[in-house]
């Protein structure tokens, strides 16, 4: 007589059988257990999912708004250079060194504003490039590397500008003495090789730009002519 293999699954009373079952219906999933029935409804389950969805939308549409909120407050600069007249050059006298008597300068000044709506923090204007425009031709000038350029007052340090657009802060671009001739530079520290800048009679084209720690760079050109008698010197923005 062929042994039967006793399976004790088949044997289990309801009870015990209830006790380890689970039933799936289209509306819900019952478990059992240890004889106590617990109920998970479907659309409950899928709420759930849901409601996490819409966080996640709603976290991603909140970063997105904040974005584009950052985006359209923050500060934006401008260089302005009008015209040939103040404020962007300008007639100034101050004392040299020990001398008691002031000397007379014409000193081009192009306007740094911003336009934007948040502070612009640690602004500094650098000339980047100088060129020498002969009619058509333009060559580079021996400036051999960026220079940093002074606010008026020779104030070297950055400046931090504020957003309304009524508020400019001038740097000192370049300027000439009344009573000799040719260009006087506005660098911090000389260099040997900047004297033989200073003997050039025609137009040069300064290449500037300013810049900020949260801001993008802006770049202007300005040309200043120049042929060794002061009252000739004529300014005006190229690009």
């Amino acid at each position: 007589m062929p042994k039967t293999r006793f399976n004790p699954s088949k044997h289990r009373t309801r009870t015990a059988r209830s006790a380890f079952g689970v039933w799936k219906d289209k509306t819900a999933i019952i478990e059992s257990r240890g004889g106590i029935c617990v109920g998970r409804s479907k659309s409950r389950v899928a709420g759930r999912r849901s409601s996490h969805h819409r966080g996640l939308f709603g976290g991603l549409l909140s970063g997105a708004y904040q974005h584009l909120r950052d985006w359209f407050a923050r500060p934006r600069l401008e260089i302005e250079f009008e015209k040939n007249d103040p404020p962007n050059v300008m007639h100034a006298a101050w004392k040299e060194g020990r001398n008691d008597q002031a000397t007379e300068f014409v000193i081009v000044r192009p306007g740094i504003r911003n336009v934007g709506k948040r502070p612009a923090i640690n602004c500094r204007v650098f000339l980047v490039a100088l060129l020498e425009v002969h009619n058509s031709k333009v060559t580079m000038a021996e400036l051999h590397d960026s220079r940093p350029l002074p606010w008026a007052g020779w104030k070297f340090e950055p400046m931090t500008i504020p957003p309304p657009k009524d508020i400019t802060l001038y740097t000192d671009l370049v300027k000439v003495r009344k009573d000799s001739p040719g260009w006087d530079f506005t660098f911090e520290h000389k260099r040997y090789s900047d004297e033989k800048l200073k003997g050039f009679r025609g137009i040069y084209r300064f290449r500037i730009v300013a810049t900020a720690e949260n801001a993008k760079p802006v770049y202007r050109e300005i040309d200043v002519e120049y042929r060794g008698e002061w009252h000739n010197l004529r300014a005006w923005k190229h690009k």
